[in-house]
Formats: C-alpha cells, structure tokens, sequence
C-alpha cells in the first residue's frame, strides 16, 4: 500500500479513518468485521459504512478511468497510457483487497456498452491488446496491457460472477472474431493472456489450478479457441505469433481434459492412458 499512501498522504489517512477501526489488539480493517449474531451494532454500522465507502471508491475510479480515456487535445498519450495504468493498478489493489468491489465493476455501466459486464468487455476489447491507447509508445502501451492482465486475473481468480463474466465474454470474443474488423494481433493477446493466468494460476506454476482449468473448459474455451483459429486470416504477416498464442492455451486445457478423463488407477503411458482410446 506504500505507493497509495505516497500518491496522496492526506487522502489516505481520511480512508484509513473511515474504513479502520480500533481494537484493544491494535486497529482492524472495518471490513474485516463478521456480522455474525453476537456482533454489536456497532461493529455492524461499521461494516456497512467500509462496504459503502469503497463502493464509492471503486465507482469514481471507474468514472475517473472513463474519464482518461476520453480522447483529449492537450493530452499527450504516453502520459494518457500510463495514467490508465495507474488507474487500473488501483481498481486491482482494491478488487483484491474488498471482494465487494468486483460486483461493482461488474455491474457499473462503462464505455459505449451500457450493461452489465461492459467494463470486462471493454477490459478485452480494448484495453487488454492496448488499442484504446494507439498512438502512445511501446512502454505505455505494455504497461495498460500488464495492468488489465493483472486486474482481468484478480477477477478470474476470486471465481463466483466475476470468473463467469471473464469467460463468458472470452468465448463470445473469440467466436464473433470477424478479421475484417480486428488484426490478429487482437487474438494473439487474447491468447497469450489465456496461457500466461492459466500457467500461474498455481503456486508450483507447473501444474494447473484443477478448479480454474475445469472452469474454462466447462465455459466453452475450447472450441472457443479452436473457433477463432477457423475465422482467423492465414494470409496475414502477424499469423505465426497468432496461431502460436492460440496454441499454447489450448494445448494446456487439452492436456488437463485427459487427465481430468484418465480411468483410475491407469497410469500416464499405459493403454488408455490418454483417454482416446
């Protein structure tokens, strides 16, 4: 939290104020409170107003990003990238830090779609392959792109509606995926974002989440993938890199649908192993 603070030591110290509260073992996040039976009524208006307070955080975050990405004259765009990512590094912090803040995001209307989930569309759309940003340089540009795989990641990985959301929109980009409209570039970061959270979603970073891995198999990423491949231009000079951040996703969701299918007690290389047979 030490780059919050040194942003703006003031506004800090009145959010520390109105989300924490004291106890005799030192000072507590007010959002950490359980509203259980034998709770006081204070320790429930408490909770209620640390709910409240960061749903309005994350709501002026959000405008604020809107706001930035609105195309501006007197704003150059490397300075216009990089406060993008400043801002979406926040909306994670705080994604990660108040679980109550996911539905906000999910459910707040952003961008040019109005309804729910716009802002994870417009989050793979536009600012994931960084296009909503084209005229700034390659670092800002990587860094806008860095910070959506982080926050798209926070999502997937608190699983409920936000993972839901994730995937439900993936597929439904990846399907719908028209070249005429979007450069494979657009799939290729799709892709490689699917790779990298899949790869990292377990701390041995060798094998796979089973939970998360089912949840992408069980939304359709699959044929998703294996769809987006069928609609992509061949003829295109960026079609190597494409093809390849396509594979490596579903080579790793394959892989785990043998697995997850082998017969019991069948070890790896006997017959029937890879469960085809």
């Amino acid at each position: 939290m030490s780059p919050v603070m040194a942003r703006d030591p003031q506004l800090f110290f009145r959010a520390v104020k109105n989300t924490c509260k004291l106890e005799k073992g030192g000072i507590a996040l007010a959002s950490s409170v359980v509203d259980a039976p034998g709770a006081t009524a204070t320790t429930r208006s408490a909770r209620r107003a640390s709910v409240s307070n960061a749903n309005q955080v994350m709501s002026a975050l959000l405008h604020k990003l809107e706001e930035k990405l609105q195309p501006h004259d007197d704003q150059p765009e490397n300075d216009k990238g990089f406060r993008v990512a400043n801002l979406l590094q926040l909306i994670t912090e705080m994604v990660a830090s108040f679980p109550v803040c996911s539905l906000t995001l999910l459910r707040q209307p952003f961008g040019p779609d109005r309804d729910s989930g716009a802002f994870v569309r417009f989050a793979l759309h536009e600012l994931l392959p960084a296009t909503a940003i084209v005229g700034a340089e390659a670092r800002a540009r990587a860094s806008v792109t860095q910070r959506t795989r982080a926050l798209l990641g926070v999502l997937c990985a608190r699983g409920g509606e936000g993972r839901r959301r994730v995937v439900s929109e993936l597929c439904a980009m990846l399907c719908d995926y028209q070249n005429i409209y979007r450069p494979p570039s657009f799939l290729t970061a799709l892709g490689n974002w699917i790779f990298l959270f899949l790869s990292t979603s377990s701390p041995s970073r060798a094998s796979l989440s089973m939970d998360m891995a089912k949840a992408f198999v069980d939304g359709g990423v699959m044929k998703a993938l294996m769809c987006a491949m069928r609609r992509a231009d061949m003829t295109h000079p960026g079609v190597a890199e494409m093809a390849s951040s396509l594979l490596k996703p579903l080579e790793v969701l394959v892989r785990h649908s043998i697995e997850t299918n082998r017969p019991p007690g069948n070890p790896a290389g006997a017959p029937g192993a890879s469960g085809l047979e």
